[in-house]
């Protein structure tokens, strides 16, 4: 970590202890069921937005009567604009943010009354930003967040982390404990969700000149620290090809140059959110590195494999059929991450295979 990133922690460390002095509230618990709810992430990802659907869903089925609010940044809407579980959709834009508890956004929302204000920050790398705007804007309201300093005080309601769980939905859903009616050890996993994506013309038109079945390679993204190497893509593609998959390769702002070594594969044209959201959802299968089209493709309920690098599939990743992950390890060279990813693809085609066999016999 850098001096100045150690600096600016330590700052919003003593900004967090400062508006918990300043606006006082014992810890509490929850009273009555909530009608109105508001949660909170304000990072700017794309995987991050589609990270929280699932709390959208589960709070809409226990509380099927209830309005849903989410505030997010400006930046990520789009993400979730259109959502069917969300009734009220908040971008946030940073306003005149200085202005604190006077700051329009602030005020205006501290006057929609929401009765329980849910701070969605994660317990590893809590954010004092998301924490205080979900402090100022609670009001009279409930606010459930993580225990974790420096943002637990700031909580009404704050959440221990569950022992021994990694993955970052099953975490997260657990910050709705305090409103749980049912014991069901499967609340903590929920599939991530999105709104029915729109196929324009323009796609439509492409995937008409690509006969099925279709498989879709992700190999970009936006920190190239977490992209495996294009060769272990080409390996994948390979080993589709020889399963009689037509292999598309998708890519996203300033990647054109990534995908064009790619040459034995088909290039999809440019795509909006929604257009990629389309084309994931119009394939068998689709292999992504870990980002934030790699959740969209699992929201969207394509089998996804996720590829990792530097970072914890067991956390980040989707592990539940039909989805899986391949950690392609740290300090291998380029040729053994691509023979790890082709036997992933390997293993990854079998399995979705059955998936879908025993999913229309289930039917």
């Amino acid at each position: 970590m850098t001096p100045l990133k150690r600096v600016e922690r330590l700052a919003k460390r003593i900004l967090a202890r400062v508006v918990a002095w300043l606006y006082p509230r014992k810890r509490s618990t929850l009273n009555r069921l909530p009608t109105k709810f508001l949660l909170v992430r304000i990072d700017s990802r794309v995987g991050e937005a589609l990270l929280n659907t699932p709390l959208f869903d589960e709070i809409k089925e226990q509380f099927p009567k209830s309005h849903l609010a989410v505030l997010v940044n400006a930046r990520v809407a789009n993400t979730l604009a259109g959502h069917p579980a969300i009734d009220q959709l908040i971008p946030f834009g940073h306003r005149l943010r200085w202005l604190g508890p006077w700051a329009p956004e602030i005020v205006a929302l501290r006057k929609e009354a929401f009765d329980c204000v849910i701070d969605c920050s994660n317990w590893t790398d809590p954010s004092v930003t998301s924490a205080i705007v979900s402090r100022l804007i609670s009001a009279e309201g409930k606010l459930i967040g993580p225990s974790t300093l420096p943002i637990g005080p700031l909580h009404d309601i704050a959440i221990e982390p569950l022992p021994g769980i990694l993955s970052e939905v099953a975490q997260r859903l657990h910050l709705l404990s305090p409103l749980h009616t049912r014991a069901d050890p499967e609340v903590l996993w929920r599939p991530l969700s999105f709104r029915p994506p729109v196929v324009s013309e323009r796609l439509q038109s492409f995937l008409g000149s690509i006969p099925s079945p279709r498989a879709i390679l992700y190999p970009g993204g936006r920190l190239a620290w977490r992209r495996a190497p294009v060769t272990a893509f080409q390996a994948a593609g390979n080993s589709l090809v020889k399963n009689g998959y037509q292999v598309v390769v998708a890519w996203g702002p300033g990647e054109e140059g990534l995908v064009r070594e790619l040459t034995a594969f088909k290039l999809a044209p440019p795509t909006t959110l929604d257009e990629l959201a389309g084309l994931f959802s119009r394939a068998e299968l689709v292999i992504s590195n870990n980002t934030g089209p790699m959740h969209l493709a699992v929201a969207v309920g394509t089998p996804t494999l996720g590829v990792f690098l530097k970072m914890d599939p067991e956390r980040w990743g989707h592990n539940r059929a039909p989805h899986q992950t391949v950690d392609l390890g740290r300090g291998k060279d380029d040729g053994a991450q691509a023979k790890a990813l082709e036997q992933a693809t390997e293993n990854f085609i079998r399995a979705t295979r059955a998936w879908r066999e025993a999913t229309t016999v289930g039917q």
